[in-house]
């Protein structure tokens, strides 16, 4: 009777480090989400984030040399003029490639719509053959370059605000991890000790003496 409680101890204890095999096992894979997700958000800060606010600020800068260029005369103008056409366009280009919220596609649009506009009252500034016209048009091409700028600055703090939210997402994904982790630690330690306590209630092996092998 007494063999079979210790056989049955054991066949317990053996099922209970089957289950915490097994938890173990589950929380390992959690972590290794956990590094996978954390990878993909710090990615993503720098790939949709950082980036896209790198564009933002070329942007402006092209915009403020605009604005510099309205004082230069007519043939600096023209040829400067393409130039930073051509570079905007490719910086629209590959804000296009980031990862865009419904928030910045919807400022992205409208700042398409205020550069095209500006690009209109460009035209009708360099081609004008009246100094008259183009007086005229220079306070309102510059109105259009501020309010260009002030979709910049919509763009950015829409970054400020993506970008918030990927840090705090980090930051819930690396405390996760150390908690799975610190359960995971805790695991291994009660799974030793069930192997331990298991081994230790092995019963004896039965001695035989020389004696015995005579009889």
């Amino acid at each position: 009777m007494k063999w079979k409680n210790i056989l049955n101890k054991q066949q317990s204890a053996g099922l209970a480090m089957v289950s915490v095999f097994i938890m173990v096992l589950v929380i390992s894979i959690m972590n290794k989400r956990h590094v996978l997700d954390l990878e993909y958000s710090l990615t993503t800060i720098y790939d949709d984030r950082l980036m896209a606010e790198n564009h933002i600020f070329n942007l402006s800068k092209k915009i403020y040399q605009k604005k510099i260029l309205l004082n230069v005369d007519e043939d600096r103008l023209m040829m400067s003029r393409i130039h930073i056409n051509d570079s905007i366009n490719l910086l629209i280009a590959d804000y296009e490639e980031t990862k865009l919220t419904m928030d910045e596609a919807f400022q992205l649009k409208k700042l398409k719509s205020s550069l095209g506009k500006a690009e209109l009252f460009e035209n009708q500034f360099v081609y004008s053959s009246s100094a008259e016209h183009r007086n005229l048009l220079n306070p309102e091409l510059r109105a259009q370059y501020e309010i260009i700028l002030a979709d910049l600055e919509g763009l950015a703090m829409l970054q400020l605000h993506e970008g918030q939210k990927l840090i705090d997402q980090s930051h819930r994904i690396a405390a996760s991890s150390n908690v799975t982790t610190r359960l995971e630690v805790g695991l291994l330690i009660i799974l030793g000790l069930m192997t331990h306590i298991i081994f230790a209630a092995r019963p004896p092996a039965p001695k035989y003496s020389y004696f015995d092998n005579l009889n």
